[in-house]
């Protein structure tokens, strides 16, 4: 028994994005490949040849590409026609999508269409030799974690958590490629009227593998440049508590918690945050917790891996120098 399965592959800037190579990789690792065949959906106005190459070098043997300009920005509406017109010819029994805005976007519309399970958010899949397949996800705002096992079902849609399955070494294989049309939809119901281009090329919050993060401690932007400073030495991503926000300090798109983003990067410098249960539920999944507080009481210690207690305005600058020292070795 030969499972089929199909991934949808993001890409930004020719560049496939890391959650997509994670599930690349970890479905194309032999234990996995040996049962299942996998094939690789990508789309856009324009695919360079190197993305098909770093594809291949993720170990998928078969890319299925639509190219055409109604692709340039995400249109769910259009999406969605690509995939059962190919999920019809293909018929895979799994496809899977990054828990981003684009698979949290089209997998319901999918699994609506075809009336059938869709399993969101995971962070653990194991195949079993009964050919059964086991999810894990969090429930309950990170303090639950369900399992959930399928066998024989004609259909499942599943949305995978960035930075949870990693990147593994893989065979690398040159691609076969087939290319489709993209029938026009008429009467569409979805119309892109402007497209404004982001400020700064940010990484999701939520797809980023070191974060910095701080809380109501912090009270203005200018405050918060000890921790862009801390950022730059990583190259990491810079989010907030619902405070902060609130504040106007960081934009909604940065909020870490159970009213904002669940995270799980390997890394996490937590600055100023007392630690509520609505923020401890989105940092549930992270790998390394530094936190930092001058309240030695700060419930955030009973979740951090390293505490320091003290005024972040006067530890957080010694920190950034100090790694700063240890990143030039």
């Amino acid at each position: 028994m030969e499972r089929r399965i199909l991934v949808n592959i993001e890409y930004s800037n020719g560049e496939v994005k890391n959650v997509s190579k994670e599930i690349l990789t970890y479905l194309s690792s032999k234990q996995v490949v040996d049962r299942n065949e996998v094939y690789g959906l990508i789309y856009g106005s324009k695919i360079d040849q190197d993305t098909y190459k770093q594809i291949g070098e993720l170990g998928i043997k078969n890319i299925i590409s639509v190219i055409d300009e109604s692709l340039r920005c995400h249109n769910p509406e259009i999406v969605e026609y690509i995939y059962t017109d190919i999920i019809d010819e293909l018929k895979p029994d799994l496809i899977f999508f990054g828990n981003t805005y684009v698979g949290r976007d089209v997998l319901p519309r999918l699994s609506q269409h075809y009336n059938a399970y869709g399993v969101s958010d995971i962070i653990d899949m194991e195949f079993k030799d009964d050919y059964s397949i086991v999810f894990r996800k969090p429930i309950y705002g990170g303090r639950i974690i369900e399992k959930l096992q399928f066998q024989n079902e004609e259909k499942l849609f599943i949305t995978s958590r960035p930075n949870v399955f990693g990147v593994s070494d893989t065979n690398k294989v040159i691609p076969k490629i087939s290319f489709r049309k993209l029938n026009k939809i008429e009467d569409s119901k979805y119309k892109v009227l402007k497209i404004v281009e982001k400020e700064d090329s940010v990484l999701p919050i939520n797809e980023a593998e070191i974060i910095v993060a701080g809380g109501r401690a912090f009270k203005s932007s200018q405050d918060f440049e000890i921790l862009h400073d801390l950022a730059d030495v990583f190259g990491a991503t810079v989010g907030g508590s619902r405070p902060v926000i609130d504040m106007g300090i960081k934009r909604r798109s940065l909020q870490i918690g159970q009213s904002g983003k669940s995270v799980s990067p390997r890394l996490i410098f937590v600055c100023g945050i007392s630690g509520q249960i609505q923020f401890v539920a989105g940092i549930g999944n992270a790998g390394t917790v530094i936190s930092i507080n001058k309240n030695s009481d700060a419930t955030i210690f009973k979740t951090s891996d390293y505490g320091i207690v003290g005024d972040v305005y006067k530890i957080v600058p010694i920190l950034t120098e100090k790694l700063k020292e240890i990143v030039k070795i």
